[in-house]
């Protein structure tokens, strides 16, 4: 699922500017917001028709005029050229501002797997499909996890590159596999998890039971250690230096035992598996080793098969 943040003039400082100078450092602000949303399957469109759209009051164009020394035909094109060459170097201009803006307020496109975004983060626009904050940007980002998870590949990936303070385990897109019947039947809860446990992370919390403790009150669903060490529950995570790898025991498992349908009461046995990856000699942070599969001591060669009984 691909996140489409649009921007025009809408995603300026204001809508009306009193000198070239306020207006060239607004327009400047293009460069920086391309490094604002980082997340796997974001891209970038502007309204190829931006300095003269005006269905936010006098077009960029038109203000330019009001500026006397921007009758000088070579000073424009110099920021035109600016504008285009640089500020939106990057952006993809195949598509105008009213283009944009009714992607933005039609249902996500689940054929091509689109979802347009608009990116006004000062002007009072009240529409569908706008969003003016890092946390607005997350919370769409997050109901396309939760609401189209479209594979096991895409969905981790995805949700590797949102959850930046989780250290994630290389196998965690196989695991999702290995969850009885249709991971993305609880995706929604899966999410929600991951979310928790991102937010927990990092942690200066040095006792395990504490948190345990923490941890168990992010969510409504319970979070447990094993409450015996079993080979099974040790993985191998990259060094954050990649000097190698690091054995952690991954027995802390949060319960996401709903799926997402609504009314559907079953117990589902799922399973999300962590342990605490040390940063410093006292700080951990969250290292998530398996997403979904309930892990089984019952069966050394093979973790993920169904345990015999489910009583952990």
């Amino acid at each position: 699922m691909k996140t489409i943040v649009a921007v025009s003039n809408f995603s300026l400082d204001a809508s009306h500017f009193g000198s070239f100078q306020e207006l060239t450092e607004s327009m400047s602000k293009f460069e920086e917001i391309r490094g604002y949303f980082t997340q796997e399957k974001v891209s970038y469109a502007a309204g190829s028709d931006l300095l003269t759209h005006k269905g936010f009051g006098t077009s960029i164009m038109e203000q330019l005029d009001n500026f006397a020394y921007c009758e000088d035909k070579m000073v424009l094109g110099a920021f035109v050229g600016t504008v285009f060459q640089k500020y939106l170097n990057e952006y993809d201009l195949n598509q105008s501002t009213d283009d944009l803006m009714l992607h933005a307020q039609q249902p996500i496109d689940t054929e091509l797997n689109k979802s347009y975004l608009l990116y006004v983060p000062c002007l009072n626009v009240v529409r569908k499909g706008v969003f003016r904050t890092e946390s607005d940007f997350s919370d769409h980002y997050e109901m396309l996890l939760s609401d189209y998870p479209i594979d096991n590949k895409s969905y981790f990936s995805r949700a590797k590159s949102h959850f930046k303070n989780i250290i994630f385990h290389e196998d965690g897109a196989y695991t999702l596999t290995r969850v009885e019947g249709d991971f993305r039947e609880f995706s929604m809860s899966f999410t929600l998890c991951l979310k928790a446990l991102n937010e927990f992370s990092p942690t200066n919390i040095s006792g395990a039971e504490e948190r345990k403790k923490q941890t168990n009150a992010l969510t409504k669903y319970d979070c447990t250690g094993q409450g015996y060490s079993h080979k099974n529950f040790k993985f191998e995570f990259k060094k954050i230096d990649g000097s190698g790898t690091q054995e952690l025991t991954c027995q802390y498992h949060m319960k996401p035992n709903e799926n997402n349908t609504i009314g559907d009461e079953t117990f589902y046995q799922n399973r999300i598996y962590f342990g605490f990856y040390p940063v410093t000699t006292k700080s951990w942070k969250v290292a998530v080793a398996s997403i979904g599969p309930h892990i089984n001591t019952d069966n050394e060669d093979d973790r993920y098969a169904k345990p015999k009984n489910f009583n952990n």
